[in-house]
């Protein structure tokens, strides 16, 4: 990333701003493709799967086929203003400044992904007097939550086949403490769950070309133990990651002073080297947040209304359908679950009217009894899972249509209605967060002094984000989630 090479300010963070939620062409062209699938293996109208259509787009009409027509629907209100509630998540998206974020449709955790599982042997690592032994994978988190892990019992350590009880376990630095050191000779296994999700960062996705993009991360540090124990002599401490992006470092005394740039202490970006300015009392705890820019990665291939869960792990990247090239937006990882966005949506009851239709009016009642059979019995489990909710399918009548006035010759045509409920959700970023407040001191006649109440009521509306009610699509507001 050009910007966090030089060291310069990384660009600020806007807020997602896409357009209106996509509907009645993804549930049309779904059905179609599952249609498709359908009637591809058939013995008899095994063809007919390349005369499935929206409307009728031949130049000349075959023997036979399924037209999906067109699409109708009303809109089903879950609330007066349509909120439902609020997001928890690892990842939101976020829009750069001086971009057009349009790129990035929306943004998910990649559930199936998130996740890894290990068990592991670590006799190797006792001698009788160790407790203490270390995972390969980390953090851990646990199985139930998800969550980095807090109890003992998020892992199972055995010994000798004998499930034991752990002392303490440190879920960042895999490392678990037993209650007992087992003997040189013991076997001791571990089974453990930990994640795979990237680390904590902003990870900004360049696109390079029309079928390629790039990321570029920049890693986030928060409460990095400098010293644990300070002996209250060294002035020089070393941060774990180097170099460091601009002036992000803040160090902080026993997790609750914060200490100055350049008169408590001074970095060196480069080196990661802190040099103390001022003398602490010995067993002082030090810790350090700041940020570091990780290698560029990619190109990675793109392909427009597709999603992409390989260039960041633990995330689903859904890209558009006009692709901006130079366009660049940012996602945002974050170690704990937060609230994200707020969510507005509600329900569509769509009704799609599709006429097939055959040369022979025989083969017309087949292939309508076919399509009634396939949708109602065999596709709608299957849709009714993913959201798709098919709610009815009727036979709307038959009729005929001249094709040949030499020949007068007919297409015989069924009529079929099918009905669907689906969700939609429009996306509500929230990117703000306090990281630490700073009370005036002085009293009224400083607060005065520096603008008076009614400026800083002023100033706080112009941070916080803006919270009023949405009672409506569109407008490029929100992030988008197709239905």
């Amino acid at each position: 990333m050009g910007d966090a090479q030089t060291g310069s300010p990384t660009p600020p963070l806007e807020v997602a701003k896409l357009n209106i939620s996509h509907l009645t062409k993804p549930i049309k062209f779904r059905i179609i493709d599952e249609l498709k699938t359908v009637f591809r293996d058939h013995p008899v109208y095994h063809d007919i799967d390349n005369f499935i259509q929206n409307k009728y787009a031949l130049d000349e009409r075959p023997v036979h086929g399924i037209v999906l027509k067109n699409a109708s629907g009303d809109l089903i209100k879950l609330s007066p203003d349509n909120f439902i509630g609020t997001l928890i998540s690892h990842v939101f998206l976020g829009r750069v400044s001086n971009y057009k974020g349009r790129s990035i449709e929306w943004v998910r955790e990649d559930v199936e992904n998130i996740l890894g599982s290990s068990i592991e042997d670590v006799s190797d690592q006792f001698d009788g007097t160790i407790r203490i032994f270390t995972v390969t994978n980390t953090p851990l988190v646990d199985p139930l939550t998800g969550e980095i892990a807090s109890r003992p019992l998020s892992v199972r350590v055995t010994v000798n086949g004998v499930p034991v009880i752990p002392a303490a376990i440190n879920a960042q630095d895999g490392q678990i403490t037993l209650q007992v050191s087992p003997s040189a000779t013991d076997v001791v296994n571990v089974q453990y769950c930990y994640r795979t999700l990237e680390p904590q960062g902003i990870y900004y996705v360049e696109i390079t070309g029309k079928n390629s993009f790039i990321v570029d991360p920049l890693y986030v540090i928060e409460n990095e133990v400098i010293t644990n124990n300070y002996d209250g002599v060294s002035s020089n401490l070393q941060l774990d990651h180097y170099p460091l992006l601009g002036q992000t470092l803040e160090i902080w005394r026993d997790r609750r002073i914060k200490l100055y740039p350049n008169d408590e202490f001074t970095v060196d970006a480069t080196t990661g080297i802190v040099t103390l300015n001022i003398t602490l009392p010995a067993g002082t705890i030090l810790t350090a947040s700041y940020k570091y820019p990780g290698t560029s990665r990619g190109p990675y291939p793109l392909i427009q209304e597709r999603s992409n869960n390989q260039a960041i792990k633990g995330v689903v990247l859904a890209f558009e359908r006009g692709i901006l090239e130079g366009d660049k937006q940012a996602i945002i990882i974050r170690n704990s679950r937060e609230q994200v966005a707020k969510v507005y949506g509600g329900k569509w009851d769509l009704s799609f009217p599709i006429d097939v239709y055959s040369r022979d009016p025989i083969e017309r009642e087949e292939l309508a009894d076919l399509l009634v059979a396939s949708l109602w019995e065999g596709l709608k489990p299957r849709l009714d899972q993913e959201g798709i909710v098919v709610k009815n399918v009727s036979l709307g009548g038959e009729s005929e249509e001249l094709y040949s006035d030499t020949t007068g010759d007919y297409y015989f045509i069924a009529s079929i209605d099918l009905s669907v409920e689906v969700d939609w959700e429009l996306h509500r970023p929230l990117p703000f967060a306090f990281t630490d407040f700073d009370f005036v001191l002085g009293g009224a006649d400083q607060v005065k002094a520096l603008g008076g109440e009614e400026q800083f009521s002023i100033q706080m509306e112009n941070v916080l984000p803006d919270l009023s009610p949405v009672a409506r699509i569109g407008f490029r507001n929100f992030e988008r989630l197709s239905s």
